[in-house]
């Protein structure tokens, strides 16, 4: 067992012993690493290096061996061998993750995948003999060596992908609610494909009393459903397997708040039949069909930008466009520090602290808008007349001028361009209480602008309705994230989103 999954485990005993993890406890720090390195970030490294394999042998045959193809008929032969392979790799299931780690020489579907390979190659071969073609003749060779560079890529992507697993630097660590015949038949199904399994089992909660559990004997109890958003929001889970029987619509109920606030990955399993999602408290979860590799069945809850691929687009977006905009509006930048200098003494820039990404606290950077003898002390919402603001300040913040220095927040990695706005740290636990699934907004970076803005939800919160269509708009950027939504937000935004009549 690695050693992350036994930190775990000696931290679920202290949970259950204790109620809560200790103060002093440090589970592992590469959370962050956890989420963007998924399956499907791995298979498309996998991927990437069969690519590679091919252009390589075309680059030796052509430059290295002084041969090359003399027509486009045998160019264009060779970009569909090129394709030809690599969907038959993936409809092989060879860029799946057991496939992968198991590695191509102990795998039968790659081996048959070579013997075909190889067919073709001798065919090839005899046909540039027979007729004497060097075209021909090159063909056959670039083939083979594609072949024998995938063959490399493979076993040092097993390697790598071994070792990853070992020291528990890849895969994820999944929790299981329920302690019935559908979480036993899914951990034996995980266990089965041990140690090639990205995933990793390592625990179980469970709100009934230990002696109605009929869980798997070798995973330990965890302690109750209470106890998961301690493990998320610790980085020690990155994945949540509802096992619970399809006639416990109650117990659904009361994960649903919970789950929807943690930023982890949620899927549904089941022993005989799916538990009725429609009219539960599931039912505003995004539904996804997981096609499982494990005999289990799966359903995807949720969807979150903050995993795998999404992460991988998020990152690059936020830290392209965000240069880019801070090297454009630098002169406007300086042009307004110098005028917040002569408005009113006191520093160009306000900083407040403001839960970001994992309900973590952040230091949010904004043009001083406030005369500075008020703009510290209790958090108290600006208000519209609101006479702590100067007077340059008040353009600032009608223009929303005032949070271009989070240019720099983005560039740090602690907000993004795009997500939902980050509220105070006073604001957010005076709602946190009466508002359900506020939490949930936390399951992202926090954004410079965002749905909500963009549809008029901007400025002061003074009521519980308002926060509630905030929280509404929020949570369905997050659950309908794409690339093309945040530059949609994006456009917007400059045409005419950063002013609103609500922004005093």
């Amino acid at each position: 067992m690695n050693d992350s999954v036994d930190v775990i485990r000696t931290a679920a005993t202290k949970l259950v012993e204790r109620k809560r993890l200790p103060a002093d406890h440090s589970l592992p720090k590469a959370a962050w690493f956890h989420r963007i390195v998924t399956a499907s970030v791995a298979a498309g490294g996998q991927f990437a290096l069969d690519i590679a394999a091919i252009m390589v042998a075309v680059v030796v045959t052509d430059h290295y061996l002084g041969l090359s193809p003399s027509n486009s008929v045998l160019i264009l032969g060779l970009l569909a061998y090129a394709g030809v392979s690599l969907m038959a790799l993936r409809h092989l299931g060879l860029y799946q993750i057991e496939a992968l780690s198991r590695g191509p020489l102990s795998t039968p579907r790659f081996l048959l995948f070579a013997l075909i390979d190889l067919a073709v190659i001798a065919a090839v071969l005899l046909l540039a003999l027979a007729e004497a073609s060097p075209s021909l003749a090159w063909f056959a060779l670039v083939m083979a060596i594609s072949l024998g560079g995938i063959l490399a890529g493979r076993m040092l992507w097993t390697l790598l992908l071994r070792i990853g697993l070992r020291q528990g630097l890849l895969g994820e660590n999944v929790v299981v609610v329920g302690g019935g015949g559908a979480a036993e038949k899914f951990i034996r199904s995980v266990q089965s494909r041990a140690p090639y399994s990205w995933w990793r089992v390592v625990g179980l909660v469970d709100d009934r009393e230990s002696s109605r559990i009929e869980a798997v004997t070798d995973v330990p109890l965890l302690g109750t459903t209470g106890d998961i958003a301690e493990l998320a929001r610790r980085g020690a889970i990155q994945h949540v397997v509802i096992a619970l029987p399809s006639h416990a619509p109650a117990r659904f109920d009361g994960l649903r708040r919970q789950l929807a606030a943690l930023p982890v990955a949620v899927s549904l399993t089941w022993e005989w039949e799916p538990p009725p999602l429609e009219g539960s408290a599931f039912d505003t979860f995004r539904e996804e069909i997981v096609w499982s590799r494990y005999e289990a069945p799966l359903h995807r809850l949720n969807n979150l930008p903050s995993f795998g691929w999404g992460a991988i687009v998020k990152w690059v977006e936020d830290k392209l466009l965000a240069t880019v905009a801070l090297l454009l509006l630098s002169p406007l930048m300086a042009t307004i520090a110098v005028l917040i200098r002569l408005d009113s003494p006191g520093p160009v820039l306000f900083r407040q602290k403001r839960y970001g990404f994992n309900q973590e606290a952040i230091m949010v950077y904004k043009f001083r808008t406030m005369y500075h003898e008020e703009s510290g002390g209790r958090f108290r919402q600006a208000t519209k007349n609101d006479s702590r603001i100067t007077p340059l300040g008040r353009f600032l913040r009608k223009t929303s001028l005032d949070e271009l220095p989070q240019l720099l927040n983005v560039i740090g990695g602690c907000m993004s361009l795009v997500g939902p706005r980050p509220h105070p740290v006073e604001l957010d636990d005076h709602f946190r209480e009466v508002i359900a699934g506020l939490e949930g907004r936390h399951r992202v970076k926090p954004g410079i602008t965002g749905w909500a803005q963009i549809n008029g939800f901007r400025g002061e919160t003074d009521t519980r309705e308002k926060m509630e269509a905030r929280i509404a708009y929020d949570v369905y950027y997050i659950e309908n994230w794409s690339l093309w939504f945040d530059l949609k937000i994006l456009l917007k935004t400059a045409i005419g989103g950063w002013s609103s009549e609500n922004a005093y």
